[in-house]
């Protein structure tokens, strides 16, 4: 009865072939789900024997090859074979595998079908795609967010610095936040580190580095050579320099000074009222919001209206 051993495999191929395909494929799931490198390497091997005979798994293994086990060009060739634009979990996978497989006019067709025009020439664009093959949380939504924030660091004018001289306040960011600010963004025009270090890694703009960690809030102590801060409301920009000197912390310049007086007191207003339940709403109320100066008020030099809470 030995010659009804193949027949019995023929026939477990076509009966069982759905359920072990299934088995596998959820196998795979469970594995990228975990995140272990190795479980998902053995899981694709294993379901890689029913490549081709199901979309949905295709995808998946595509998924696997290009961002878990960084094998970008061999996952996005099984992604782009099994489109399913509609589906944000393959356009997300597919973005991340062009990223890795450092295929820019792919990256760039799919971040333009989703509305994002992406500056193909940033310098942090190398840096963030090394980054990608070595750390499979990274994708192309950091290269997103470094292009986001880097346009509007970059378009700082290179005319027109105007001396501000006043305090910076711990309360400034929160200031800014409430005045209408939907960007704070902290850069360093000097970089005083090594940008290949691990503990202490940045990305390249045009005109200043982003440290890592840094971009979404002011840091106290300042670095050795300041920061430049870089303010938008979706409207207008606005840009300060901050440095520390004896005596605390000081906004040096900005591209426009009395704008800045403005923000900075409503800072120390805030500073003032430390706690106070309605400080946000006096802030408001004395002035206004939005961050644009109104035009009536362009009376000269920036002038301090309220004291930094830590002056007589």
């Amino acid at each position: 009865m030995q010659w009804m051993a193949p027949l019995l495999l023929l026939a477990c191929v076509s009966s069982c072939g759905g359920s072990g395909m299934e088995t596998r494929r959820e196998a795979l799931r469970l594995a990228m789900a975990e995140g272990d490198q190795a479980k998902v390497s053995e899981a694709a091997r294993a379901a890689s024997e029913f490549e081709g005979t199901d979309p949905a798994l295709d995808r998946m293994l595509g998924d696997a090859l290009a961002n878990h086990l960084f094998r970008g060009a061999e996952g996005l060739a099984l992604l782009q074979a099994n489109p399913l634009p509609e589906d944000p979990a393959w356009v997300a996978a597919t973005a991340d595998a062009a990223l890795r497989a450092k295929d820019l006019v792919v990256l760039d067709g799919m971040m333009r079908a989703q509305g994002v025009q992406l500056n193909l020439d940033l310098p942090a664009l190398e840096q963030v795609q090394r980054l990608s093959l070595q750390d499979r949380t990274v994708g192309h939504q950091l290269l997103v967010e470094v292009d986001r924030r880097c346009a509007l660091v970059d378009q700082r004018p290179l005319l027109g610095r105007q001396e501000v001289d006043m305090p910076s306040s711990p309360s400034l960011e929160r200031a800014l936040r409430l005045l209408g600010a939907t960007e704070v963004v902290v850069t360093r025009t000097h970089l005083v580190f090594s940008p290949k270090s691990p503990r202490e890694r940045s990305f390249q703009c045009k005109t200043a580095w982003l440290p890592e960690g840094e971009t979404s809030g002011i840091p106290s102590p300042l670095p050795p050579k300041g920061v430049l801060v870089a303010v938008t409301d979706g409207t207008i920009r606005g840009y300060l320099e901050i440095q520390s000197r004896e005596g605390g912390e000081w906004v040096m310049a900005s591209d426009d000074a009395q704008q800045a007086g403005r923000w900075l007191n409503a800072a120390y207003l805030l500073d003032a009222m430390l706690t106070a339940p309605d400080a946000e709403a006096k802030v408001l109320e004395r002035y206004g919001s939005g961050l644009a100066l109104p035009a009536d008020q362009r009376v000269g030099p920036p002038k301090r209206t309220e004291k930094p809470l830590w002056e007589d």
